[in-house]
């Protein structure tokens, strides 16, 4: 539809949970404190930017350290989504111990969420979002700070995000050894 290819009302993914067995599925989750603002922001601009490269076999999702789970995403990211095409209006927050599986690759907002991650699952392949892709600093938490505020880390999420897709679909296109 004109959501960007999301269904209205869905919690769509590229590779139906379900199914992740069958096609294994890599499952990223974008990781902040709550799961309102920036990590929701985060799922849909990675599926989208997988999406936009006709890319399959990924599960993004996101989820919070410190989340209280059933919240909704904060009304800002919500507008600034709606700028993207994108839909967040039926996020629900969810923890992280909720959805963390081993072999998922964790991708944080900010050191402190990076080093939460760690101390629950000291094995976990976490990273920090903007390090991953390969950018300096980390995603500010936009909460409280008015709408500017929320499309500065939309941009920031949006950068790292698509280097992110274009890496991945650089080492699946690589051949393997």
């Amino acid at each position: 539809d004109a959501r960007g290819g999301f269904p209205r009302g869905g919690n769509p993914i590229i590779a139906p949970e379900n199914s992740s067995k069958e096609v294994d599925a890599l499952k990223i989750i974008m990781v902040c404190t709550a799961n309102t603002c920036r990590s929701p922001m985060a799922e849909v601009l990675m599926r989208n930017a997988l999406l936009t490269r006709k890319m399959s076999g990924y599960e993004v999702t996101s989820a919070g350290v410190f989340a209280m789970t059933g919240m909704p995403a904060m009304y800002e990211a919500i507008e600034v989504m709606d700028e993207y095409h994108l839909d967040l209006r039926y996020h629900r927050a969810k923890d992280f111990k909720d959805v963390y599986e081993p072999g998922s690759l964790v991708l944080c907002m900010t050191p402190t969420h990076l080093m939460e991650v760690k101390r629950m699952y000291p094995n976990a392949d976490a990273h920090l979002l903007t390090e991953y892709a390969m950018l300096p600093g980390s995603v500010s938490d936009p909460f409280s700070l008015g709408i500017a505020s929320y499309r500065r880390a939309a941009a920031d999420i949006d950068r790292a995000v698509n280097r992110i897709a274009d890496r991945l679909q650089a080492q699946s296109a690589a051949p393997q050894a």
